[in-house]
C-alpha cells in the first residue's frame, strides 16, 4: 500500500515560509572528468536537508522522514534533446546523517546520494 507523505521542498537558499517539516534540496556538479579519451564520467551530488518541528502527536517523525528520503534516492534517467534515454544518472552511494536539535523544538539531519554517469568510450 503506497500513501502519500506531505512535506515541502524548497531549493536551498531561497525564501520559503517555514513549515513543520520540510526538506532543502542543493545539487553539486556536474564535475566531469575525462579518465580516458572521450571516456568521461560526470558525478553530482544530491543533498537533501531535513527539518522537523517535534510535536506530542509524532515524535517518531524524525526517524521516519530521513528513511523516506533515503528510499527516494534512485537512479535517474536522463533523457536527450529528441527524448530518447541517454544515460542514468546512477546511484554510487548514499548517507543518512542525524544532526540533532537546532533549538527547542526543531530536529534536522542530511540525506546525501552521490550518482554518476559514464558516456563514451
Amino acid at each position: 500500500m503506497a500513501t502519500a507523505y506531505e512535506i515541502s521542498m524548497y531549493i536551498e537558499g531561497t525564501n520559503r515560509r517555514i513549515t513543520r517539516k520540510h526538506f532543502e534540496l542543493r545539487l553539486l556538479g556536474p564535475l566531469i572528468e575525462e579518465v580516458s579519451h572521450n571516456y568521461y564520467i560526470i558525478r553530482v551530488n544530491l543533498f537533501l536537508l531535513w527539518s522537523i518541528k517535534i510535536t506530542e502527536v509524532d515524535f517518531h517523525e524524525q526517524h521516519k522522514l530521513p528513511g523516506i528520503l533515503m528510499a527516494t534516492l534512485k537512479d535517474i534517467c536522463i533523457y536527450n534533446g529528441s527524448g530518447e534515454l541517454w544515460n542514468p544518472l546512477t546511484l554510487i552511494r548514499s548517507r543518512n546523517n542525524y544532526l540533532g536539535r537546532t533549538d527547542s523544538e526543531v530536529v534536522q539531519g542530511t540525506v546525501e546520494g552521490d550518482f554518476e554517469i559514464k558516456t563514451g568510450g
